[in-house]
């Protein structure tokens, strides 16, 4: 997750995925919803996923977009690099 806030950094395996849900979770007081828009697909192994969040954070409902690259493996996501398409917007909504 790219950026300067409370949510950027690289997870890597299970543990760290999932550490970074929980953080997510929590810093949105359960809040958190994505909502998918568009799942792009070719011949390989690549997935490319438009979608929108969703939060409230310190009391104000926050909203950005992402596009997010899978890449696959075995029929599991295998890496993902997930991109806001505002940036400085969303390091704004993620930051304290």
């Amino acid at each position: 997750m790219p950026g300067r806030n409370l949510i950027a950094g690289t997870y890597r395996g299970h543990d760290e995925v999932i550490g970074y849900f929980t953080r997510r979770r929590g810093i949105a007081a359960n809040t958190f919803q994505i909502t998918r828009r568009d799942v792009l697909t070719g011949i390989g192994n690549t997935i490319a996923v438009l979608a929108d969040g969703e939060a409230t954070l310190a009391g104000t409902v926050q909203r950005w977009s992402t596009v997010g690259l899978y890449r696959a493996a075995g029929g599991r996501v295998a890496e993902c690099w997930l991109m806001p398409t505002d940036p400085e917007m969303f390091d704004q909504i993620w930051s304290p």
